[in-house]
């Protein structure tokens, strides 16, 4: 249903509302203005002058209620204030001294109510109209602003509810018990044919689950940030234990920086990215999975991996790269960026500085 009188929604209400009062209180002294004496000369007088008067401001109020909206649409950022502010007060004084002369023009010509046509009242009429509408325009942008802040809020309120959903998805990454599985059995192999590689194996799980655990601790809001040299470690274990599930079928390269080894990111990026390219691409050894980490200055991480879907649907937990990208805008507002370029998966994220 088209949306023809936006002002009589519930969220707009209080604007109306205002609208209303202004438009009461604006009334008899339009009328005055235009009819002086005549306007008191008698109820009926006072009756008909005030309709007409009450008529044309309601229309006239609205009508720029709605082009303030259209302002907001155009110049929709907190701060475009000014823009709007100063070019609701033109377009509304301009329209109105238009209006305004046609409406003495017209009422000249019918001589409603004993109404005659004096040009030295005009300037009169303007100045008042002029006042109406700069009164309008900082109700219209004063809304606007609260309405803002308003939607800021609830935006706010649900980036909490996100990292409470984020908080309960890192403490079941800390045991994820099919990674386990998969690491155990691997251990087991290794066991009875490599025993040297088995307890290198024990050693790189272990660092492994020790970071987990530690990650669980600071997953708390306002937390949950590391240095990339930090990740990178831990990479550099939970990679040794994809190498011996995947062997060749998985090829990691980092190239890193070390300006950007000391700026933070939120923990346990590194192994949702990388998770997030096995799970949703063929990892095979003669078709392997190539995942490179790069930065080349000390504000931006490039996590990329070739793009090979599968090519039968898997049921996935698709929320971690989301979360990763709520817990961005949740720290301090930065948005993390998705690419496909020349047949790769790229995800850039800032790095941020300690908080």
């Amino acid at each position: 249903m088209p949306r023809l009188f936006p002002f009589l929604e519930q969220r707009n209400l209080f604007r109306g509302g205002l609208l209303w009062l202004l438009i009461v209180v604006y009334t008899p002294v339009f009328c005055y203005l235009f009819w002086g004496s005549l306007y008191w000369a008698s109820w009926t007088n006072m009756l008909g002058i005030s309709l007409i008067m009450f008529v044309f401001n309601a229309m006239d109020a609205f009508f720029l209620q709605w082009l303030a909206q259209q302002i907001g649409v155009y110049f929709p950022h907190p701060h475009q204030s000014a823009l709007r502010l100063s070019s609701m007060i033109s377009l509304f004084v301009g329209i109105n001294f238009f209006l305004g002369q046609q409406l003495m023009y017209a009422l000249g010509a019918t001589q409603w109510f004993g109404y005659s046509y004096k040009p030295a009242q005009a300037p009169w009429v303007l100045a008042a109209m002029t006042c109406m509408n700069i009164l309008l325009a900082g109700i219209s942008e004063g809304v606007y602003a609260f309405t803002q802040w308003r939607i800021h809020q609830e935006e706010l309120e649900a980036l909490e509810h996100q990292q409470l959903q984020m908080q309960l998805e890192e403490v079941k990454q800390q045991v994820n018990p099919h990674f386990l599985f998969n690491s155990l059995n691997s251990l087991s192999v290794l066991i009875a044919d490599n025993p040297r590689q088995a307890e290198r194996f024990v050693d790189e799980m272990a660092t492994v689950y020790r970071y987990l655990l530690q990650a669980g601790q600071m997953s708390m809001p306002g937390g949950g940030l590391v240095t990339l040299e930090a990740e990178l470690r831990f990479l550099q274990a939970y990679s040794y234990l994809l190498d011996t599930r995947y062997g060749s079928a998985i090829s990691l390269e980092v190239n890193v920086c070390e300006a950007a080894r000391t700026q933070y990111l939120p923990v346990l990026t590194l192994q949702t990215l990388v998770d997030n390219a096995i799970k949703h691409n063929v990892v095979l050894a003669q078709q392997p999975l190539s995942i490179q980490i790069r930065a080349n200055s000390p504000t931006l991480l490039r996590v990329s991996n070739s793009l090979q879907k599968r090519s039968v649907t898997i049921p996935l937990n698709r929320a971690g790269l989301s979360m990763l990208m709520a817990r961005y805008r949740l720290l301090q507002g930065e948005s993390v960026q998705v690419l496909v370029e020349d047949q790769r998966y790229i995800v850039e994220l800032p790095l941020l500085q300690a908080v």
